[in-house]
């Protein structure tokens, strides 16, 4: 497993991700900032992996602008890529199935379990015990996301 920021992903989860944005950063690359050769993505090898998994999340997001601006997408990309288009997104976040997401805290908000089905989350381990547990468990209802409490917290301030 890797942790990224308080998040757990499998490396195989971490692989996928990687090969999807690839696929998808080859394809949209085009004149209006250099083009990409061959199948791997503009991004910088040097960077640790948060920072690239940080990066593709919002490169695919609606704040796409905040790593393609002049003077901070070279410090992830060794090449601008073009942002995606909204059908672009929703084609690439439909390619994430069965995304599995674990916490060593809790949730505290609904908004949390919102953000992760955008990612395409179909289960979720976390340690519970939010005194707005309701609302969370509310909100993976209406996503049909499988959630279980593991009842241990390794998440201390």
């Amino acid at each position: 497993m890797l942790r990224m920021d308080r998040l757990l992903v499998s490396e195989q989860d971490s692989r996928a991700a990687s090969t999807a944005l690839a696929e998808l950063v080859v394809r949209l690359t085009n004149g209006g900032c250099a083009s990409v050769q061959g199948d791997e993505p503009p991004i910088q090898k040097d960077i640790r992996r948060a920072d690239r998994d940080n990066t593709i999340n919002i490169y695919i997001s609606d704040e796409y602008e905040d790593v393609l601006q002049d003077g901070v997408w070279q410090q992830f990309f060794t090449e601008c890529p073009e942002p995606l288009t909204r059908e672009e997104r929703k084609e690439w976040i439909a390619k994430n199935i069965g995304v599995a997401l674990g916490s060593d805290a809790f949730f505290p908000f609904g908004d949390n379990i919102e953000r992760a089905h955008k990612s395409g989350v179909e289960y979720i381990a976390q340690a519970g015990g939010s005194i707005r547990d309701d609302h969370v468990i509310d909100t993976c209802d209406k996503y049909n996301i499988a959630m279980a409490f593991t009842g241990v917290r390794l998440f201390h301030h």
